[in-house]
This record gives C-alpha cells, sequence and structure tokens, in this order.
C-alpha cells in the first residue's frame, strides 16, 4: 500500500506551537535611526557649549533607544506577531524624557523650576537604568504571548442608552464645576475651593472617558455584525467631536492629546479601520489647528486672575474673542512661539527628576522612604465615605521640602516620586513591577482576542490611569477606583449567547 508525503507527514506527533516574546529586528534599527538623530542634532542647538551639548545629547539617545526598545518586543502566537500594547504610554516618555530633555539645550532662557542643568546628563543616565527595568518588566511578564482562551464574549445590553445616560452625566459635571470655578483648564490660575468641589473634579476626569469607551466596546468586539459597527461608528465620532471641542476650547493638551492616542491605537490594535488613510494627514493637520486654538487662548487669558468660585463660563465669554484676534492677528506666531516655549520648560518630566537626582546621589539628604504615600493616603478614601477628610498636600511640595528645592507647583512623576523615596535601586525596582503590571494588563487588547464587551470598557477606562506621564502613584490608585462601580454596573448588564441591544 503506498503511503503519501503528506499522510506521513500528518501521521507524525504533532508538536505544540511555542509562546514566547522575542526581539523584531526590523523596528529595532528604527529605533536606533531614532535614536542618533540626538547625537545628531544636539550640537547645533544654542545650549551652555558644545561639549555639553554632546553630552546630553549622548545621554538623551541613549534614553531614547530604552524607552522605545519595548515596542520592539513582539509577541510570538498562533496568530503570529503582536507588538507592545502600551505604546502610547511609551509615546508620552518618549515626548516627556527625551523629546523634552532636550528643551534646555533649544530654548535656554525658558524657566525649568527646580531643573539642575549640571546633573542633566547623570539624571538621564539614571532614567535610562529605570527605562530599561521597565522594558525587563515587559519581557519578563511575557502576558502578550500567552495563548487566548476562547468561549463566547459577553455582550452588554441597553449599551445605547448607557452610553447617552454617561454622555449627558459627564457634560453636567463639566458645566457644573465650570460654573463654580473649577474644571477649565485654561485658565492660568486655578483657584483653590473646598473639597466637594475638588472631588467633583475627581469624578469628572475618572470617567471623562467612559462614553468613548462604551462606544469602542461595541467596535472592537470580535462578535459584533458589520451593521453594528456602522452604527457605532457615528455614535463614536459625535463623541470623539465633542470630547475633543471640549478639551481644545479648554485648553486640555494632555487630555486632547491622551482622547486622540485612545482612539487610534486602540482601534488599529484590534485591527477595526473607521478613518481612511487618506484622511490621516488631514486629521494631523487638524491637532495642529487645535493646539493653535490653545496656545491662543492661553495667551488671550494671561492676565486673567479668578476670584474664588467665579464662573469660568461667563469668564470666557468675555475674554475668549481675544482669541479669535491672536490667531487671525499678525502676532499668531509670536503666541505659538511664546506657547511653545512656556511648555517646553513645564512638560520637562526630566526637569524636577534632576533636581532630586543630584541630591540623592550626592547623598547629602535623606531619602523620604514612602512619605509622599502617607501624605495622600486620604485621597484613596471616597469623600462620601469620610466627608472631614484633609485635602491633601501636593507631593510636589513635599518632595521640594524635603530636598530644599523650590516650593512650586511643577510636573510630577512616578519617576520622581520612586526616586525621592527609594533612591535609584527603589526608581529601578518601581519601574519593573511597572513593566509587569502594564503589560498584563494591555496585552489581552490585541486583535483577536474575543474579550467581552465589560472587560474592554474596563480596560480603556484604566488606560488613561495607568498610563499618564503628569502623575503620581497615589493619583494612579484613585483613577482606578472608578473601575470598581463601572464593573459593577457593566456586570449586571452582561449577557452571553444571545444579542444585546
Amino acid at each position: 500500500m503506498e503511503i503519501t508525503l503528506n499522510q506521513s507527514l500528518q501521521a507524525l506527533p504533532k508538536v505544540p506551537r511555542t509562546y514566547g516574546v522575542s526581539l523584531y529586528p526590523p523596528t529595532l534599527l528604527r529605533i536606533l535611526g531614532i535614536s542618533t538623530l540626538f547625537v545628531c542634532v544636539s550640537p547645533l542647538l544654542p545650549g551652555r557649549d558644545l561639549g555639553f551639548n554632546l553630552e546630553v545629547g549622548a545621554c538623551t539617545s541613549l534614553l531614547s533607544l530604552v524607552v522605545l526598545f519595548p515596542v520592539a518586543l513582539k509577541g510570538t502566537t498562533e496568530r503570529g506577531l503582536l507588538p507592545y500594547a502600551g505604546t502610547p504610554f511609551v509615546v508620552l516618555n518618549f515626548a516627556y524624557f527625551v523629546v523634552a530633555s532636550l528643551a534646555p539645550l533649544l530654548f535656554p532662557n525658558a524657566y525649568y523650576g527646580t531643573i539642575s542643568l549640571n546633573a542633566l546628563p547623570i539624571s538621564l543616565l539614571i532614567l535610562c537604568a529605570g527605562f530599561l527595568s521597565f522594558a525587563m518588566g515587559v519581557l519578563l511578564s511575557g502576558s502578550m504571548a500567552r495563548r487566548q482562551r476562547s468561549g463566547s464574549p459577553g455582550k452588554i445590553s441597553g449599551l445605547g442608552v448607557l452610553t447617552v445616560v454617561s454622555s449627558i452625566a459627564l457634560w453636567i459635571t463639566r458645566t457644573i464645576l465650570a460654573t463654580m470655578g473649577f474644571g477649565v483648564t485654561h485658565v492660568p490660575t486655578m483657584v483653590p475651593l473646598d473639597s466637594t468641589v475638588s472631588q467633583m473634579g475627581v469624578l469628572a476626569g475618572s470617567v471623562a472617558y467612559l462614553p468613548l469607551s462604551l462606544c469602542m466596546a461595541r467596535i472592537c468586539s470580535s462578535s459584533s455584525p458589520p451593521h453594528q459597527i456602522r452604527v457605532w461608528r457615528k455614535y463614536l465620532s459625535w463623541v470623539f467631536i465633542t470630547d475633543i471641542l471640549y478639551y481644545t476650547l479648554a485648553g486640555s493638551r494632555l487630555g486632547l492629546l491622551w482622547e486622540i492616542l485612545i482612539v487610534v491605537w486602540v482601534l488599529s490594535y484590534r485591527r477595526v479601520r473607521i478613518v481612511p488613510r487618506a484622511l490621516i494627514p488631514v486629521l494631523g493637520l487638524a491637532l495642529c489647528g487645535a493646539l493653535a486654538v490653545v496656545y491662543a487662548e492661553r495667551a488671550a487669558l494671561e492676565g486673567v486672575h479668578p476670584e474664588l468660585g467665579e464662573n469660568h463660563l461667563r469668564l470666557s465669554r468675555t475674554y475668549l474673542p481675544a482669541t479669535g484676534e491672536s490667531l487671525v492677528g499678525s502676532n499668531l506666531w509670536s503666541t505659538l512661539e511664546m506657547g511653545g516655549t512656556s511648555d517646553a520648560g513645564r512638560l520637562t518630566a526630566v526637569g524636577p527628576f534632576s533636581g532630586v537626582a543630584e541630591r540623592v546621589v550626592g547623598g547629602r539628604y535623606s531619602l523620604m522612604w514612602g512619605e509622599t504615600f502617607g501624605a495622600e493616603m486620604p485621597l484613596l478614601i471616597p469623600h462620601v465615605f469620610w466627608p472631614t477628610k484633609p485635602i491633601g498636600e501636593k507631593i510636589d511640595f513635599i518632595i521640594n521640602r524635603n530636598f530644599d528645592l523650590f516650593s512650586l507647583d511643577e510636573l510630577s512623576s512616578c519617576e520622581t516620586e520612586l526616586i525621592a523615596n527609594f533612591g535609584v535601586i527603589g526608581l529601578c525596582v518601581g519601574m519593573l513591577l511597572y513593566g509587569i503590571i502594564t503589560e498584563r494588563f494591555c496585552a489581552p487588547l490585541s486583535a483577536g482576542s474575543a474579550l467581552s464587551e465589560r472587560t474592554i470598557v474596563l480596560l480603556l477606562c484604566t488606560m488613561p490611569a495607568l498610563f499618564r506621564v503628569e502623575t503620581d502613584i497615589t493619583s494612579i490608585l484613585v483613577g482606578l477606583r472608578v473601575v470598581v462601580p463601572v464593573w459593577a454596573i457593566l456586570r449586571l448588564l452582561e449577557t452571553r449567547g444571545r444579542a444585546a441591544a
């Protein structure tokens, strides 16, 4: 009896497919090219001197390679290679810690708070160790390469009604906060208010992405039929456009960036195409125009100092007409230049980090050993359960007081908090754990995973809190509190085995 070659191969025992995380050379080469640019550009910038510029450029180039490294890690699964799901976090870290690190050379006259220029190179090297630990955490986690369990993904019953209700509640909260003098971020001086209003602000920030997440849950669900996806695309467009309008008029740069990053990345990661490729350049130009509006608003409201509880909506109606004059007048370029210079100083994350790192490495000041965590612990308890709880002091003031720095409101970051409390080793250990947690959290978002709509909503609601650069560890935990009630509501509305409206 003749046995064919195919029959012989089929008779062999099947070897299970291996799962793991590997380095993807083409992406690594692109990262090397991007990192090399910093060495080439730094000598051309008007910094202190050529030697210092080259030193900062070399350290920034190395930091760029380390920060972008997780993007070159791919998970090997039955569906092929999976990219790192936390890419939006990598992009933000690259902007705040790498690109913005050249700001002191590009804008030497800008104000950078507690930045220590002499310690800038060593601070960049310490950050290299921290972000290398983060990349090791991503590599050690390996959850991006786990076999995805199959099954019938759950659907949320009444998703349309829930989206409308959450959108109305969010906009009512935003409007109330604005009339009470809180929540409109384009006013330069944020006035101090009582704890009740502050809690409303925290609530509004926690649910800011809930309507967006609900829309994307139905679109990104692997079990959604094409006609439902077409309908929910319209809902998503409406939520997205109104949110972008709010963040633009409110002058919220980070909110604007996060909204775009979440939508573009998650839809592409789940392989859902909504925007034609031809419109991507148009969206890029629209984003540049929105940033120009933000800078013009800030310039128009520069001299405004609101009183306690002043109606920001009325204030905006009074002063925002000057925005149009800034956009169409001859001072547009100076307005954009002033806004860019201001952001260069405000958004340089290595600035506050360098002031603390210099004192930690020098050994002249003792570490804080968790003092900032103890000071902010009351924030974790909702105001409804502790009406008389004290308003926590900002960690910027606590850290600056401990290390004898300027007591100014500066950019907070988990990296600065970790090194201030536990030193360089604590920074590396904390970033290692951060890499493990974020990679395990984001990996299920990959295309082809049979996720329930409830899981997708929870992942999308958690991403802004988990991946926000301008924050501290306790604030991340405060932002994650919203997951518990959202989970409970969605669990009650979840259905399996039949279509949901």
